[in-house]
């Protein structure tokens, strides 16, 4: 509507440069068509010239509307023109200026009186009306209050009606409403595509009827509004409709074709506004809940800025170290850290590094007692930035103590069971030699049997007490340089005769280029031997077990390989293999075994840092992996 208006129109960016000029401005400034203009500022806009215009412009952004009965301004051809002005800001849902929309309605000396505007002055005028009634709030409701009366005193409408869609988009709810009879009730929801109101939703587009209440489509209160001329259009976003607002009176022919533009563009404004409401009501509510769920939270949270800072302290937080809110905000965090460990929580806070750690971190309370917490670190961003550090600490006291209760436990009835169980071996070993007289081949069967069981139960042991100690949070690895082709070397000559006695063929292929490994020796030992062993266990006569190992340039790790032509492991039994008792169907068939072994060669790995895994087809074998990090030793260690 705004090419062929009688008043020049316009839309520039924030910073005056034009991007839309009508026909009409063109000629009133001067210029043989609108091409010429584009792209460049506003003629009038020289602000080292005309510093009234660059108050003006000023103005109008802070304001976001603006509308004077006269400004004199200079055209390209050097004519001195006197228009009315009328402006208004367009922004996007999120509040941010796109640009500036202006009317200019030429005159000789005064101004027009308000009767005798074009539709678009008109239509710039309630733009700009309800910019001013929207611009302070953003409360949906209230936005909508200003919204409908503005519109309908524009239109001088008696009725007016807003409806918006639910969350679902699948419904209009009511909103607001002026207007209407007291014996009219207005349901709460109505489905969408239902009724007037529910065409204008659902189509998207503008409905202008002169007898509503007798529309097929009305549905039952729409057609008790007693309304004849109806004017309804979405309230649209650039992407989607949020709402309906529809004026309405009781005599034929209100509105004409002209104010359905005026009213649409007011629709356009208006859902945008309502959904740059929407949008800050919704992330409101988002942070109001994630603060309730972090106060309410029973583990300590503590957020921390770059310079490590105090930005956030819970009532968990409080309780714990006993300072209250108010005394640690804004406060550094070392405050409340044991001195010997303060520079390196604020080193693993601060440090370059975004993955999440954890680690025990010893709290100093109010009292001046040392409270040991676990931490957990994780980096926070905005905006792809960091901008500091969350703190969740867990108070693990309980844990500890149950733990230090468990491992004692353990190592007691370890102690308790293995004292008979080695004299029971000895006398076993004691029979077997002859030394106590000769025993029969079935008598010698079940000394036998007795020594098989006692191995195994010393085997069951010394694999709980490790599971233990790997289970602990106090679990230590006593590292060193390790060179894994030596190792391999010297583990596949030791599992030699159980590969003899069951025809296996077994060696190694190690590459020359094997790097060392910071590791603890003896645990990996412990891995390697179990994952040989049951190699050559579950690997019929005449077959094959290959060990290797090779440094895989990619990971930055050597890996390790344990290849067989055993039994194999079903699909359905890998995905659990490594967990604790956990077997696989064809194993348990071919061999005993406590269920441990892989479950703590696991947890072994992954204490270093290195993964473990396996490939297997049934039938054919099975391909144990493990892989350890190669790289320089802790500064610690040097």
């Amino acid at each position: 509507m705004f090419d062929h208006a009688h008043d020049g129109v316009f839309v520039a960016d924030p910073s005056g440069v034009l991007c839309y000029v009508n026909a009409r401005l063109a000629e009133m400034l001067g210029c043989a068509g609108a091409a010429e203009l584009l792209g460049r500022p506003f003629p009038a806009a020289q602000w080292d010239t005309n510093p009234a215009f660059a108050e003006m412009w000023r103005q109008l952004l802070a304001q976001h509307h603006l509308h004077l009965p006269e400004v004199t301004l200079r055209t390209v051809d050097g004519r001195v023109l006197h228009v009315s002005w009328a402006a208004v800001c367009l922004r996007s849902a999120t509040g941010d200026l796109l640009a500036v929309r202006g009317l200019l309605a030429e005159h000789a000396q005064h101004p027009p009186a308000d009767n005798s505007a074009g539709d678009s002055y008109r239509l710039l005028a309630a733009l700009a009306a309800v910019a001013d009634a929207t611009s302070s709030s953003l409360d949906v409701h209230e936005i909508l209050d200003a919204s409908l009366l503005t519109a309908a005193s524009v239109m001088h409408a008696p009725i007016g009606i807003v409806r918006l869609l639910d969350a679902k988009g699948t419904s209009l709810v009511r909103a607001r409403e002026f207007g209407i009879p007291a014996e009219v009730e207005l349901p709460v929801r109505t489905p969408l595509c239902e009724g007037l109101l529910g065409t204008v939703a659902c189509s998207g587009l503008p409905l202008l009827l002169d007898e509503a209440s007798t529309d097929a489509r009305a549905v039952a209160y729409e057609r008790h509004l007693g309304l004849r001329s109806l004017l309804a259009v979405p309230l649209r976003t650039q992407a989607r409709t949020v709402g309906v607002l529809a004026l309405g009176a009781r005599q034929p022919g209100h509105f004409t074709i002209e104010d359905v533009g005026v009213v649409l563009s007011l629709g356009l404004q208006i859902g945008a506004v309502v959904e740059r409401a929407q949008l800050h009501q919704s992330v409101a509510e988002k942070e109001r809940l994630l603060t309730q769920q972090i106060e309410n939270a029973r583990d300590p949270i503590i957020n921390v800025d770059l310079q490590g800072y105090v930005t956030l302290f819970n009532h968990a937080a409080e309780e714990l170290v006993g300072y209250a809110r108010a005394d640690v905000l804004e406060q550094p965090l070392a405050r409340l850290v044991a001195p010997e460990r303060s520079g390196a929580m604020l080193a693993a806070l601060l440090g370059p590094t975004g993955d999440a750690r954890t680690s025990d971190v010893a709290f100093i309370t109010a009292a001046g007692e040392e409270v040991l917490l676990e931490v957990r670190v994780t980096p926070l961003m905005r905006a792809g930035e960091r901008i500091g550090a969350q703190l969740i600490g867990r108070d693990v006291r309980a844990r500890r103590r149950l733990e230090r209760e468990k491992e004692s436990f353990l190592a007691t009835v370890s102690h308790d069971l293995q004292s008979p169980l080695a004299a029971i071996m000895g006398y076993a070993e004691f029979l077997l030699s002859g030394a106590a007289g000769h025993l029969t081949d079935t008598q010698m069967q079940f000394v036998e049997v007795i020594l098989q069981s006692c191995r195994h139960q010393l085997a069951l042991l010394r694999d709980l007490l490790e599971i233990s100690r790997l289970e602990s949070t106090r679990f230590q690895l006593e590292k060193n340089w390790v060179w894994l082709d030596q190792r391999l070397s010297w583990l596949v000559q030791a599992a030699l005769p159980q590969a003899l006695e069951k025809q296996v063929d077994l060696h190694a292929q190690l590459a020359d280029n094997v790097p060392p490994v910071w590791a603890d020796p003896n645990r990996i030992e412990r891995v390697i031997t179990n994952l040989i062993s049951n190699a050559v266990k579950f690997t019929r006569a005449r077959g094959r077990v290959v060990v290797r190992a090779f440094h895989d340039d990619e990971l930055r790790a050597v890996r390790v390989e344990i290849s067989d032509t055993g039994i194999g492991i079903t699909p359905e039994d890998l995905p659990k293999l490594f967990d604790k008792y956990q077997r696989g169907r064809l194993s348990r068939a071919a061999s005993e075994g406590t269920g441990l072994g892989l479950y703590i060669a696991r947890g072994i790995i992954e204490a270093h840092g290195g993964e473990i895994g396996v490939e297997s087809t049934p039938g054919k074998g099975s391909m144990f992996w493990f892989t350890l990090p190669t790289g320089a030793a802790p500064a610690s260690a040097l």
